[in-house]
């Protein structure tokens, strides 16, 4: 099983946005999170974090990924025992 996907928002071939969306469908207790240099804003990440996905800023320390990448599980685990 795959725990956490982290995942850089602006990619050549497909959006980080697309990749997590699919990898929520295909393994709905997934943990996501999107990072980028650009401001949330411009990114229109709203599909995304509407479904559990979290958006970090970069720069970013190793610390904050962490702490970022631990949230991001226990609350994707969480939602899946809802379901």
């Amino acid at each position: 099983p795959i725990d956490v996907l982290v995942t850089d928002v602006i990619m050549p071939a497909m959006s980080g946005i697309d990749l997590a969306e699919q990898m929520m469908d295909a393994y709905p207790p997934i943990g996501i999170v999107l990072l980028s240099g650009y401001v949330e804003e411009t990114l229109h990440l709203e599909r995304a974090i509407s479904r559990g996905a979290t958006f970090v800023a970069k720069p970013l320390s190793s610390t904050q990924l962490l702490q970022t990448v631990g949230q991001a599980v226990a609350s994707r685990k969480e939602a899946a025992k809802r379901r």
